[in-house]
């Protein structure tokens, strides 16, 4: 929400793609409290039918910003938590990428810009399979950038540190629980 705020305060149109439509419709009024322009696209990204109906809403853009969300950390040995959060972090942002980049590249101009986390580059438990794929994002997002980086367009992985959030209270609330569980132990 921070980038679209940034972006539209500059006067560029944004759209927003999210699944909750009531949390979306909620950032774009944000937006527009301030005479900005800013349009919901309520998608799963998960589901490819929906990229047609992106693009038919989304003309070719100049920029776009990933973000693909929280997710649980999980079991590293489960097969079924690598494939989930799979899509959900690589897969949803490889169907972003493959609606804008022939039009960037065409166009000779573009920025993209993935949001991973802090956590792609540490090898801890506690960020577990959600750590390893960002990591993959980031790593995709570099190769990504030698193929398109002749055609005018960046491609570039920003990994912030932790932001105040549901998900990360609940994160240090699980975190002291653990803790509280091993020092009654020791």
């Amino acid at each position: 929400m921070g980038c679209a705020r940034v972006l539209a305060g500059e006067g560029v149109r944004v759209w927003l793609v999210a699944r909750d439509a009531k949390r979306l419709a909620q950032a774009c009024e944000a937006i527009r409290a301030f005479g900005r322009q800013a349009d919901p696209i309520v998608a799963d990204l998960a589901r490819e039918d929906l990229a047609d109906r992106i693009a038919a809403i989304m003309p070719a853009p100049n920029v776009l910003i990933t973000n693909p969300g929280a997710t649980p950390a999980g079991s590293l040995t489960e097969a079924a938590v690598w494939r989930a959060q799979a899509e959900a972090i690589v897969g949803c942002t490889l169907v972003l990428l493959d609606l804008v980049l022939p039009s960037i590249r065409d166009r000779g101009f573009g920025r993209i810009i993935n949001i991973t986390a802090a956590g792609a580059f540490e090898g801890s438990p506690a960020f577990g399979v959600a750590g390893a794929l960002r990591a993959t994002l980031t790593h995709a997002s570099a190769m990504v950038a030698c193929k398109i980086g002749p055609h005018g367009v960046t491609i570039n992985s920003v990994a912030p540190g932790p932001v105040r959030s549901e998900g990360l209270d609940k994160h240090f609330e699980c975190r002291a629980r653990e803790f509280s569980r091993v020092r009654a132990v020791t």
